[in-house]
């Protein structure tokens, strides 16, 4: 299947991905970090393995300070991410299956006007070979915008291209959203309804090829 999404290097776009039965809490508070959520009342509907999220919460990036990267909400630079295969194979912990997964939309001038701390990463950030930079000129020129646009990642280079990440630190608002993509249209009018009510009301909008088979 053809990717229906074009990379945009000079000012990409950036994707978290969560369940829909989620977006009502993330307009309440905002979508927060794995440190941040362990903090506060109520819990989402978890996507991710369990042990891996853990180890993030433990996990320090390789900056002067060592911040941990269960400190900052991720975001993948791509669609279709690994992660979300993971998902809707079941082997990613949580709920299984990729049918009420969302793509929240938003881009890094977005995320970088927030004025909150910002790191980019070119792997999966709890690695050791992941290199964090919070220099956000250089993102146009480190990741590997073939490998993001890619739909076959079998390859190790491609596989571990398209894990790399966008990390903002404790919460991004809703209002940081611009778009909420779904797989089909029993999720897309289940997002329109949660949206129906609030102010901020993110283009929703169905996108198949962002899923898996």
């Amino acid at each position: 299947m053809t990717l229906n999404w074009t990379p945009t290097p000079a000012d990409p776009e950036v994707f978290h991905i969560t369940r829909v039965e989620n977006l009502a809490s993330i307009a309440q508070r905002g979508l927060l970090s794995d440190s941040q959520v362990n903090q506060a009342q109520g819990r989402p509907v978890v996507i991710g393995n369990p042990s891996i999220k853990q180890r993030r919460l433990t996990w320090q990036l390789n900056l002067p300070d060592r911040p941990l990267v269960g400190d900052f909400v991720p975001f993948y630079f791509c669609p279709r991410s690994v992660m979300l295969y993971l998902v809707a194979c079941g082997t990613a912990g949580g709920q299984a299956g990729q049918d009420g997964v969302v793509h929240l939309v938003s881009r890094v001038s977005r995320l970088a006007n927030l004025g909150q701390r910002c790191v980019f990463t070119d792997a999966n950030a709890a690695t050791s070979y992941a290199a964090p930079c919070e220099d956000l000129r250089q993102i146009p020129g480190v990741l590997d915008w073939s490998a993001l646009a890619a739909t076959d990642w079998r390859d190790s280079a491609v596989k571990s291209a398209r894990q790399a990440e966008f990390l903002v630190a404790n919460g991004v608002p809703w209002t940081a959203f611009e778009a909420i993509v779904v797989r089909d249209t029993s999720v897309f009018r289940h997002a329109t309804t949660i949206l129906a009510p609030l102010v901020h009301r993110p283009l929703v909008r169905i996108e198949r090829s962002w899923y898996y088979p």
